[in-house]
């Protein structure tokens, strides 16, 4: 069971024993302190703030980071920035810049909020491409001043950013209404179901085959020969045929 879902990841062929169950997310959500829900009702461009636990920051990444939030500012397109989950819950939150963790999406999704992404490691990365592939964020990239603040910029005053994100909210929220209960199911139907230990009924059908047949070889192998057998077809018919003309035309020569 893995805590995703189809669109969060890269796409890849997936058997019958992997299971998504995600995005699962706290039915609980934390309150706003009176400092932070004054200082949101009162600013209407605020851009959200937070790298997780495990990434440290470089003080040159963290000089690039606050100079982009800073020009972005001063051009007017936004008005705060605070470092608290409970911001984005919030309507005046405009943007969330993330390290590209997997919760941290989805907490962003599920309240419709664009993502900038500054990766740091592991699937950080992928994270960012999925990102500007489904349309609701960007990757911002490291030692480039002047692209963190574009992007930033970008993400803010494009309204098809907000929209992919209201897209893929409505996917967070139906997914993560059901995603402890699917898991817990899937237990279940493990327990009961299983014999000596092995789940049949989802048994994997490339372990009964041979590897060749197992991966489509054979077919690829087949298709390949009858590609290059016409191939070859067509180069002795057009051979043929030249040679026939070059003998036509050396005996109107002699004739």
């Amino acid at each position: 069971m893995f805590n995703t879902a189809f669109g969060f990841d890269p796409q890849r062929p997936i058997g019958p024993l992997v299971e998504p169950i995600g995005p699962i997310l706290p039915k609980t959500r934390p309150v706003l302190t009176d400092d932070l829900q004054q200082f949101l009702d009162s600013h209407q461009k605020v851009v959200y703030v937070a790298f997780g636990q495990h990434a440290v920051q470089a003080t040159e990444e963290l000089g690039l980071i606050m100079t982009s939030m800073l020009e972005n500012m001063e051009t007017g397109d936004i008005d705060g920035i605070l470092w608290s989950v409970a911001i984005l819950h919030h309507p005046s939150t405009q943007l969330f810049l993330t390290h590209g963790g997997s919760a941290s999406v989805y907490e962003a999704l599920y309240n419709g909020v664009p993502i900038v992404i500054y990766p740091f490691f592991g699937d950080q990365h992928a994270a960012a491409i999925i990102a500007e592939e489904n349309g609701y964020g960007r990757w911002m990239k490291k030692n480039d001043q002047e692209q963190a603040t574009k992007v930033v910029q970008e993400v803010l005053r494009d309204d098809r950013y907000r929209q992919n994100a209201n897209r893929f909210k409505a996917l967070v929220q139906i997914r993560s209404n059901h995603g402890v209960q699917r898991g817990a199911d899937v237990v279940e139907e493990a327990l009961y179901l299983h014999q000596d230990g092995k789940i049949n009924h989802r048994r994997d059908v490339r372990r009964d085959l041979s590897f060749l047949k197992a991966y489509n070889l054979d077919l690829y192998l087949f298709s390949l020969f009858v590609i290059f057998g016409s191939l070859f077809g067509v180069y002795r018919l057009v051979s043929y045929g030249l040679q026939q003309s070059s003998v036509k035309a050396k005996k109107v020569k002699s004739a």
